[in-house]
């Protein structure tokens, strides 16, 4: 077992050793790796189940950051400490889920992909399902305090935990490079497993924040500043919600920190997907 998961660890995470004269990754190298991956099974817990997320959560301290782009930069603080899924949720999680809740899929094309990808076609109303959903089962194994939940992170939770205190650009800090995320220039093509890109890992730990895939948040898509107590962090509001991180296919600049788009709640799309926040649920944030 030793041997498999060192042989496994290697697929992942010395895959970039492999490049052109350029030094940029090699598309075809990766997706030959990653499909021999796909066929082994994954033994990583972390990443293929919910128990193995629960242990793996990343802590970001309360306090103020810079958040937005610099025309738009304004200091928020968030007044508690919360944790965040290290990495966004796959496939094997979600199937965990729609089998122990004995739900259906809205898309049953967000099973397809490799177990140990990114979860995507799943809209942000099944995401929040998921998260309430996992809530109960965790407060059931006594993996949560009472006074926490599940749910997906406002963007300002996830943008703090993408970019640090320091105002970075990209979570892994200013400078630029293609061996740091999937985004477009990378040239996958598609979503890749977590975890093959721990050079692009922010300051609490969290990885895949830039590129992969597009992550839902909570917070309605509003103008700033940010201001949680605005309204838009209902979530029985029907409109537009903030998507964040860039996916393999947008280009480096939607990958950064500050970057934010909107989509409406119902969308389902092959590029989105999401991670979870557990929170105090009485924070009035």
């Amino acid at each position: 077992m030793e041997l498999y998961e060192t042989y496994v660890k290697v697929l992942l995470r010395d895959w970039h050793l492999a490049r052109g004269v350029d030094g940029t990754p090699q598309p075809a190298s990766f997706s030959e790796q990653e499909a021999l991956l796909a066929e082994l099974g994954d033994p990583r817990p972390e990443v293929m189940t919910l128990a193995g997320m629960a242990e793996a959560l990343c802590e970001v301290p309360a306090g103020a950051f810079w958040m937005g782009e610099e025309d738009e930069k304004h200091e928020v603080t968030i007044p508690y400490t919360y944790r965040i899924a290290r990495f966004p949720v796959v496939v094997a999680q979600y199937r965990e889920f729609l089998i122990e809740s004995r739900r259906e899929p809205e898309d049953p094309d967000c099973l397809l992909a490799p177990a140990n990808t990114p979860v995507v076609w799943v809209s942000w109303h099944d995401a929040l399902a998921f998260c309430d959903w996992l809530t109960e089962r965790w407060r059931e194994e006594g993996r949560l305090a009472p006074e926490e939940r599940v749910t997906l992170p406002s963007e300002a939770e996830w943008e703090k935990a993408a970019r640090g205190t320091d105002g970075r650009i990209f979570p892994w800090g200013d400078e630029e490079g293609a061996n740091r995320a999937n985004f477009n220039n990378t040239g996958i093509d598609g979503v890749s497993a977590v975890g093959c890109f721990p050079n692009g890992v922010s300051l609490f730990g969290c990885e895949e924040m830039s590129g992969n895939v597009d992550e839902w948040s909570r917070s309605a898509y509003e103008d700033y500043p940010y201001e949680p107590r605005d309204g838009r962090e209902e979530l029985t509001k029907d409109s537009s919600r903030v998507v964040r991180g860039g996916s393999f296919r947008d280009w480096l600049g939607d990958a950064r920190a500050a970057y934010r788009d909107g989509a409406g709640p119902a969308g389902l799309d092959g590029g989105l997907g999401f991670r979870i926040v557990v929170r105090p649920f009485s924070s009035g944030l």
